[in-house]
């Protein structure tokens, strides 16, 4: 098996489990609000690092993400790659 495969492989299960975990934060049917509020603080740690943003652009973040018109799976699914992103992050970032 080449490497190109081991990247198509890897792309097939990293999509499954942002499906996978989209689906499961779909099913706890979360206040809308909090979820846009979660969908920004993602945003902000990728934007501006862990423990560098404020009580306000996390408020002005949310909101821009209520105006938006996402769909609340589309919330869901946005979070759950987000989250994936950010651990495959963390482990490269350990090694």
């Amino acid at each position: 098996m080449g490497e190109q495969d081991l990247d198509t492989i890897d792309n097939i299960l990293m999509k499954s489990r942002v499906d996978l975990a989209a689906r499961n934060l779909l099913k706890k049917k979360l206040p809308f609000n909090m979820l846009c509020r979660t969908l920004s603080k993602l945003q902000l740690i990728i934007e501006k690092g862990c423990h560098n943003y404020t009580d306000n652009d996390t408020r002005i973040m949310k909101d821009k993400i209520i105006n938006s018109e996402l769909e609340y799976d589309e919330i869901c699914w946005l979070i759950a790659y987000l989250r994936a992103f950010l651990n495959i992050q963390n482990e490269h970032d350990q090694k």
